[in-house]
């Protein structure tokens, strides 16, 4: 923890100056003898006006013969008010040396530069970053540059965030500086990041380099934000990864909005406000989510009340800074920034606990951790003006994402030795079973040809599923005295949890069954099987199907009641001597009647699901017929199909179908359902098991 706290102290210095300072309104470069690569920030002592703004004009204005005695003060260039000195980067509003200002309101700093004598020094480049809200500049009493409008009121002024690199063509060795500034949106006005001068031609080189440093990690934080939302999306239940994605897209998108301010080469039209609050939230939301993210990989070490809890402070925090006026959430920054330290304390004290267990998972998580945690005090602390220096929170991403790279093949690398290690203990149970095979050859030549058997048999499980399901169907197409049957049976996988019966009882009628399991595969197939073994003496025994449905119900209920499965079930009895259909639903869709003409007709019947009841009555229903009639037993997969649009059948439009084909041969009619469905499904797999088994009536002679 000490060496921590020691590497810590090092951000500190980062706002320690390097170069000369401004004493007075003056620096003075011409010690430096030569500009060298690095830009000279004009940091120190700058004069400052408040609640004026001043130009060029008003510093040089020369004594004339026509001013008004009164007005000499002002505009005839004599001594005025002494300027105070403010110190630059920082605040008008904390910086001053004998007085405060309030926050909000508007003045004008004056900086005088003497540069060395250096006769390549023809062109430089003035840096602005970030100057609070808008502001104006000249340079030896021309404008140099305008960001916003600056104004003596809140209703003229437009505020503007973004980093500005001018150049300026050298003519003279001494400049003077001159910026007004206004601000009446955020807490702090005034210059809040350091000014700084270089040499053109280097100045552009280091600009560019630091673009695409800044570019390459939003680059790294964009693509790495995306694999972990792939990660997740692939494995849902590690949450772990959902949150280090969103994670890195926030500090991707907080990278843009600082530095450089690339955001503002994406979005040139960006709201002040929007950019503003974007930045702010950015540190709640980052926090937030790390948690989080800790809470789902450290559940077993972390108390996960507490993270929770901060999780949810940094949720409202984050709500308020998106919602609130800047100007309220500017006073909010700081304390809900601080609160980033309660968290990030308890974090690194957990994981300090795996170096006592020598773990080389934890000391990889806790060193990348470190680094995270430290970078991540460092932008709070440049965000508040505490120091002035370099955004590193990026950097820390990338680090700890590193980090957890790097845990990650060590899992991989211990998985590999796992594997190495089960295959040398394969390799010598072969060699054991080899020895075995030498002295019990005939045994193991049986189990061998077992294993081999069962190995076909699990490769053709489906396929043989198939065919034993189908072996319980009676034939599809029969033709009785009096009437033609037909039937198309089409699961919705393999197998399927549909299933159907045709039995010439001794009396000549016709007993037709078609029932619907829960579920589909393999696992409606098994409950077919069911139904076929229990149906199967009850269809000899009872007369109608009322009681035969009632025998069904209560015997699946007996045997298979535990599972938890039920199925709808119509049995229906055929009389061709009386012409009449008699049947009984469980759940089930009642039949559909077609006559010769197109004329249909749906019974309005309904009874109890099989499985659910075991006292539930079913009741007898009686369906007179004609010659030519049709009737349609089905399945609730003829019209329970959805369309790639997620819309099912409409079952006029398929009531249409029948219908049109009321007078052509039944198997044409079948496959005209077939087409409509087709047509319905496009490319979409079926959504159901789909039974559809039709009786058409003829005459007795026919």
């Amino acid at each position: 923890m000490q060496r921590a706290l020691q590497y810590l102290s090092l951000f500190f210095l980062l706002g320690c100056p390097l170069w000369p300072q401004a004493k007075a309104g003056f620096i003075d470069f011409s010690q430096e003898g030569t500009f060298l690569d690095d830009a000279y920030p004009l940091n120190g002592e700058w004069e400052f006006y408040w609640n004026q703004l001043l130009s060029p004009v008003d510093f040089h204005t020369k004594i004339s013969s026509d001013c008004d005695s009164k007005l000499l003060e002002v505009n005839c260039g004599l001594p005025g008010p002494a300027p105070e000195f403010v110190t630059v980067p920082g605040s008008w509003s904390g910086s001053l040396q004998q007085k405060k200002y309030p926050g909000t309101g508007f003045g004008t700093y004056r900086l005088k530069i003497h540069l060395p004598v250096d006769p390549d020094l023809n062109d430089i480049i003035f840096k602005f970053s970030n100057v609070r809200t808008a502001y104006r500049v000249w340079v030896n009493g021309q404008t140099l540059l305008t960001s916003g409008t600056v104004a003596t009121s809140p209703e003229k002024s437009r505020p503007r965030l973004e980093h500005h690199q001018v150049p300026y063509h050298v003519t003279k060795r001494n400049l003077e500086v001159i910026i007004q500034v206004s601000n009446y949106e955020t807490r702090a006005g005034g210059i809040l990041e350091e000014i700084s001068i270089a040499r053109a031609d280097r100045s552009l080189t280091a600009y560019r380099n630091s673009v695409a440093f800044e570019m390459f990690l939003a680059g790294c934080l964009f693509i790495m934000g995306f694999y972990h939302l792939g990660l997740h999306l692939v494995h849902r239940e590690t949450r772990g990864t959902l949150y280090f994605g969103l994670l890195c897209l926030v500090v991707m998108m907080r990278t843009l909005l600082n530095g450089n301010i690339l955001i503002v080469s994406f979005v040139p039209d960006i709201s002040y406000f929007l950019q503003v609050k974007m930045e702010y939230a950015s540190i709640s939301l980052s926090a937030m989510l790390f948690i989080l993210y800790v809470k789902a990989i450290l559940r077993n070490e972390i108390r996960s009340t507490i993270m929770q809890t901060y999780a949810t402070i940094f949720a409202i925090a984050c709500g308020l800074q998106l919602f609130l006026p800047v100007k309220i959430v500017s006073f909010l920054n700081l304390p809900i920034m601080a609160f980033v330290l309660p968290p990030g304390i308890y974090i690194t004290f957990v994981a300090s606990q795996s170096l006592r267990t020598r773990s080389v998972h934890g000391r990889v998580f806790f060193f990348g951790w470190l680094l995270l945690f430290m970078t991540a005090i460092n932008d709070i602390l440049i965000g508040n003006e505490v120091i002035h220096g370099p955004l590193l929170l990026p950097v820390g991403i990338i680090g700890f994402t590193f980090s957890q790279a790097i845990l990650l093949a060590i899992r991989f690398a211990n998985a590999f030795s796992s594997v190495e290690e089960l295959s040398l203990q394969l390799s010598h149970s072969n060699s054991e079973l080899k020895n075995f095979h030498r002295t019990l050859e005939d045994k193991i030549r049986d189990r061998t040809l077992e294993l081999n058997r069962s190995l076909r048999e699990m490769k053709t499980d489906i396929s043989m599923a198939r065919r034993i399901q189908s072996s319980l169907f009676s034939i599809p197409r029969l033709r009785v005295p009096g009437a033609e049957i037909l039937c198309r049976y089409i699961p919705m996988l393999e197998v399927g949890g549909d299933f159907y019966d045709i039995y010439e009882m001794p009396d000549g009628r016709i007993r037709l069954l078609v029932a619907d399991a829960t579920g589909h595969g393999v696992r409606g197939a098994m409950i077919t099987i069911a139904i076929k073994a229990e149906y199967e003496p009850l269809k000899r025994i009872f007369d109608t199907p009322k009681m035969a449905l009632q025998s069904l119900n209560r015997n699946y209920i007996e045997k298979y009641g535990s599972l938890g499965s039920y199925l709808s079930a119509i049995i229906a009895d055929f009389d061709p001597n009386e012409k009449t259909l008699t049947f009984a639903v469980a759940g089930h869709p009642p039949p559909i009647r077609v006559s010769i003409d197109g004329e249909i007709e749906i019974p309005s019947v309904s009874g109890s699901l099989i499985g659910l009841n075991s006292e539930a009555e079913f009741e007898n229903h009686d369906l007179p017929l004609q010659e030519r009639d049709r009737i349609f037993l089905y399945s609730d997969g003829l019209f329970d199909q959805f369309s790639p649009q997620k819309e099912l059948i409409v079952e006029e439009d398929l009531l249409n179908v029948l219908r049109s084909h009321c007078d052509v041969p039944l198997g044409q009619t079948l496959d005209a359902i077939l087409d409509f469905q087709n047509q319905h499904l496009q490319s979409s797999p079926r959504s159901d098991d789909m039974t559809i088994l039709v009786l058409e009536l003829w005459t007795t002679n026919s």
